[in-house]
Formats: C-alpha cells, sequence, structure tokens
C-alpha cells in the first residue's frame, strides 16, 4: 500500500478535538512514519475562551496542518483543516481501493 504523504513532510500536525485518542493515535503514528511531519499536538477547546478554537489562528498556517476531529464542529474552526475521513479517502483513492459505506445501528 502506498502513502503519498508528501504535502505532511517538515510541517506541524495540529489535531484538534482529542476525544479518547483513538484517532488521534492512529494519525500521529501513520503521520510519522509515513509523513515526515515534524511535530504533532492534540489540543483541546479553550472552555472559559469566546471563540473556543480561536487560538488555534496564532499557530503558523503556513508551516501546520491542522486535522479536526469528527465531534468538533466545522464552524468552530477558524483555520483551513481536514479531517480523518479526507485523509482516509484520499488515501483510498490513491491506492484504487474500493470503499463501501455501511449504515444504520444494527449494521455496524
Amino acid at each position: 500500500m502506498k502513502f503519498d504523504l508528501a504535502d505532511f513532510a517538515g510541517k506541524d500536525v495540529v489535531f484538534a478535538g482529542m476525544g479518547k485518542g483513538r484517532v488521534m493515535e492512529g494519525l500521529r503514528e501513520l503521520l510519522k512514519a509515513h509523513g515526515g511531519i515534524k511535530s504533532f499536538a492534540g489540543v483541546h477547546r479553550q472552555k472559559d475562551a469566546e471563540e473556543l478554537y480561536g487560538f488555534l489562528r496564532g499557530y503558523d498556517q503556513e508551516a501546520t496542518i491542522f486535522i479536526k476531529n469528527e465531534a468538533v464542529p466545522a464552524k468552530l474552526m477558524p483555520v483551513p483543516y481536514i479531517t480523518p475521513w479526507q485523509l482516509f479517502f484520499r488515501l483510498a483513492r490513491d491506492n484504487h481501493l474500493t470503499t463501501v459505506g455501511i449504515t444504520g445501528t444494527k449494521g455496524k
């Protein structure tokens, strides 16, 4: 399987919305092994801030890739981002894989 993650090389990665950490840890390992990232950090929202994720504007957006957890509403992200699902589908496409979605509580 090929992992063309050249656009991550030398970048800092910030994962917004850490949750229980399962997705974050998997991404950290994938990007360290195949992306050549400079650093990886998980961040929580700032509960008492006017803008929960406003502090993300303080990062250098040219040198940072932001990944948003699915639990974080898009409207709360003040910076451009990708999601773990977008990365998954990109890698699936690059590897000519077929994906199948199963919906419904009992089907999962």
